[in-house]
């Protein structure tokens, strides 16, 4: 039944992505694509970068050692690369076996740190909605209300998850069945998120890389539409980088989240005036954009995950650790 369904929402992915192609027009989006200036290009590389950087202090951050900035940069860069390319939303789950060999080992730790990276994602979107909505006209206490209102349910719907738990816990520990394998991963989980995200400090540094990233994916859009000679405004362009954000979280399984991301992000601009024919054609070639800088980062970052096997199987192999440090010649 869950293969029957995963094939229904991908068949609903496939026919979406082909009806706003149709409605794009192909031709036109490789106008769009091709119609980016050098400057501009080498403007949202650097953006794609600077999230990409962003992304890789976060994790580092997070996660602790082994984990140093660098290793965290080929990490995010590979993971990245795979939500990109992938279809059914696998390309998150790639973060496991990446973190598994630049040395941080736990398929619970793993998944802990992604419930964490996530979480922070959704605060910072949230942030970056209501800083929008008080930019185009709402007022400053309505503004502050639904923020308050937002942050509140947040802190409530923690707080009734942990209690959720610990009644779990009373009621399972004696069993000896699937509800107590469960419960302890839960638990475990619980404990990395503690640990990780215990003092206000390191809980602000998380949140300000967050928010961080979605400014850069702000920056990087807005370049890209700029060097189309497309002068949509930034806070339009905003809206529309978060209206593709929540479209992309839909259960339609598409490679790459094409299609839905351009729905939402369709939509968004489509409450600036701009027709949808034209957000889409600009929707698709920023999304091809964006996924071209992604490879290219994940190419960048693969030597520092290269590394760290190489000496994984030097110190397995003591006497080829030997040959690598005196040469052929040492035969």
């Amino acid at each position: 039944m869950r293969v029957r369904r995963r094939w229904l929402l991908s068949a609903f992915g496939l026919a979406l992505v082909v009806g706003l192609l149709t409605v794009a027009r192909p031709a036109v989006i490789a106008e769009r694509l091709a119609g980016v200036t050098f400057l501009s290009l080498v403007r949202a590389f650097g953006w794609a970068a600077f999230i990409a950087a962003a992304r890789a202090l976060r994790l580092a951050l997070l996660v602790g050692r082994p984990l140093g900035p660098l290793k965290a940069f080929g990490v995010v860069a590979a993971t990245q690369a795979g939500i990109s390319v992938l279809p059914f939303r696998l390309g998150e789950l790639v973060l496991l076996p990446l973190l598994h060999r630049a040395g941080v080992l736990g398929t619970v730790r793993g998944l802990s740190f992604l419930v964490v990276l996530r979480a922070m994602d959704i605060a910072a979107l949230v942030t970056s909605a209501v800083v929008l909505a008080i930019a185009t006209g709402v007022r400053l206490g309505t503004g502050a209300a639904v923020l308050a209102a937002l942050l509140s349910a947040g802190f409530l719907f923690v707080l009734l998850g942990l209690r959720l738990v610990s009644r779990l816990a009373r009621s399972w520990r004696c069993r000896t069945d699937w509800r107590r394998r469960s419960l302890g991963q839960v638990l475990m989980v619980r404990r990395e998120l503690r640990l990780r995200t215990g003092t206000p400090l390191q809980l602000a540094l998380l949140s300000g890389l967050s928010l961080a990233v979605w400014a850069g994916i702000w920056g990087q859009t807005l370049a890209l539409v700029r060097g189309m000679g497309i002068e949509w405004p930034a806070t339009a362009v905003l809206g529309g980088v978060i209206g593709s954000a929540v479209s992309s979280a839909l259960p339609v399984t598409t490679i790459g989240s094409f299609g839905t991301l351009e729905a939402g992000w369709a939509l968004a601009l489509a409450a600036a005036g701009v027709g949808t024919s034209e957000a889409l054609a600009v929707g698709f070639a920023t999304h091809l954009w964006s996924v071209v800088f992604t490879i290219m980062l994940a190419i960048l970052g693969t030597p520092a995950l290269l590394r760290r096997g190489l000496r994984i199987s030097r110190a397995n192999d003591p006497e080829k650790a030997a040959r690598a440090i005196t040469g052929p010649s040492a035969r």
